[in-house]
């Protein structure tokens, strides 16, 4: 799991968290022995919510990734093209050293 994403799934709501915790070892009962359909409402509730916490945060992550592609390819071109300049600029610097001699100005 990425760091970003551990942010993410840490910042959400903790008290969530508890409450769901809670809930599962602790099963209301009504007097029929049945399980109360009030706390399997609350739980659904819970349980939507936190799906939908989850995808919102998987559509995150995912469009995290294409930046991340497209900023990869951005910097490999930019560093190949600062390859051709660099060497291109040799190269001019090279001729321009085989063009002047060194040797002293005339005012000398």
């Amino acid at each position: 799991m990425h760091t970003l994403t551990k942010t993410i799934v840490l910042s959400l709501e903790a008290s969530s968290f508890a409450e769901l915790a809670f809930f599962l070892p602790n099963l209301c009962y009504n007097k029929k022995m049945e399980v109360d359909k009030l706390f399997l409402d609350k739980f659904e509730n819970k349980l939507i919510q936190f799906e939908t916490k989850l995808a919102y945060i998987e559509d995150f992550v995912n469009q995290l990734q294409e930046i991340t592609l497209q900023q990869t390819q951005t910097i490999d071109t930019l560093q190949c093209e600062n390859k051709n300049i660099a060497q291109k600029m040799a190269e001019l610097a090279k001729q321009f050293e085989e063009d002047i001699p060194n040797q002293r100005p005339p005012h000398y």
